[in-house]
């Protein structure tokens, strides 16, 4: 079969229904080697080894990148490493358990913890934890309950707090410790919610936002978890008349401002408005729309501020247009086309400062195809003055996808 974007979301509804049965209910920062006199170029990437979609993918301490899980007709517990220096993908150790729509977080030590997630037998509470040092996967401990489409936020003392997700995660949270292996159960969330998104905010709270509420859907609420104090309040509503469900993208902007972008009700819209979050004031605020609406696309933040939004979903198609957000003058310029059109994928930040998309899925179906945004100089840097930080050799890496 064909996937079209309703397509597409009527299987996410499905889950939703069969979830709501079931419950009975860093940001990162790099420096692009120019500054004004850059423009950024879409190069193919290697393909990877399994068409994947709702997969994970974590840069590692080495650069490389590691993608894992996902599905194509079903979920896998496969796993590969994106080396950028050759340009290569190669498998890595498998999850014991195959997974799909799962979170992947970088854990201050080096490991990754992967967590949750729709198997191919039902909704997971399991946890594992990969070491790239040995290429292979350990159990973890589980969680109390299960969770698919949930968020997981690294903490600055190094645990990982895990917070709703349809399945059996509802308002719930609960906060994972790698020094004990243990989940400890967190204060609930004023809301049930999944397909939200969650951002550390600069003083170690997290930002939740939106997600599925159940039927009819509810306002779009917000609300923020303090570690500290092991409790939640209120961030108020995102500044929309629409309710904005799921697959939007939040990204921490260099001001402590989070930027909500897109996003949709699954069936019927694809949303192109803006909200920003101001952590001071503790309000919402509208921004300049994008110019495409889109859902299930990625943000990435950028040198200087400004957000990359890569691909997604529209209403009737899958654009193949980005776009950059600048924040100092609350606009949105063009970012070039992909060379495929894909929704559902990922992006990472590498090292060198350019942005690899992973997956996904279109109206071909899943997706194997990769592909970089590389940021090139438009002309000499000679006297731009230092690089502020980064290093010319890692740039001129043999190996290294060059411009065309």
């Amino acid at each position: 079969m064909t996937p079209t974007i309703r397509y597409v979301r009527w299987k996410i509804l499905l889950v939703a229904l069969a979830l709501l049965a079931v419950d009975a209910v860093r940001a990162n920062h790099y420096i692009l080697p120019c500054d004004d006199d850059c423009v950024g170029r879409w190069i193919p990437a290697a393909d990877l080894n399994y068409s994947r979609t709702f997969h994970t993918a974590t840069l590692l301490p080495d650069g490389t990148v590691l993608v894992a899980g996902g599905e194509g007709e079903l979920p896998t517990g496969t796993a590969e490493r994106y080396d950028p220096a050759t340009n290569t993908w190669h498998f890595a150790g498998s999850l014991a358990e195959p997974r799909a729509a799962h979170t992947a977080s970088l854990l201050q030590d080096g490991r990754v913890l992967v967590v949750g997630g729709r198997g191919q037998t039902g909704f997971l509470s399991s946890a594992e934890l990969y070491d790239p040092a040995s290429d292979t996967w350990s159990h973890a401990a589980s969680m109390s309950v299960p969770r698919v489409y949930h968020t997981a936020t690294l903490l600055p003392d190094g645990r990982v707090l895990v917070a709703g997700g349809g399945g059996g995660g509802d308002d719930s949270a609960e906060i994972y410790d790698p020094a004990s292996n243990t989940w400890a159960r967190a204060a609930y969330m004023a809301l049930a919610r999944f397909g939200h998104v969650a951002a550390l905010l600069p003083d170690g709270d997290v930002l939740v936002a939106g997600g599925w509420f159940g039927f009819p859907p509810r306002p779009p609420d917000a609300e923020i978890y303090n570690p500290f104090g092991n409790s939640w309040y209120s961030a108020g509503k995102l500044s929309t008349e629409l309710t904005r469900i799921g697959f939007f993208s939040a990204t921490l902007l260099p001001s402590g401002a989070v930027l909500v972008a897109g996003g949709g009700d699954i069936v019927d819209y694809t949303l192109s408005d803006v909200s920003l979050y101001d952590l001071q004031s503790n309000t919402w605020g509208a921004a300049a729309s994008l110019k495409e609406a889109r859902s299930g696309h990625t943000a990435t933040l950028l040198s200087g501020g400004k957000v990359l939004i890569v691909g997604g979903g529209g209403d009737t198609d899958f654009p193949t247009s980005t776009e950059l957000y600048d924040p100092t003058g609350d606009t949105w310029s063009d970012a070039g086309d992909l060379a495929t059109a894909r929704c559902f994928h990922t992006a990472t930040l590498l090292r060198d400062g350019s942005v690899l998309v992973v997956g996904g899925i279109n109206s071909d179906g899943v997706l194997a195809s990769s592909e970089v945004f590389s940021v090139v100089a438009t002309r000499s840097t000679k006297n731009a003055g230092p690089r502020r930080g980064r290093d010319r050799a890692a740039h001129d890496e043999p190996g290294r996808i060059p411009p065309r």
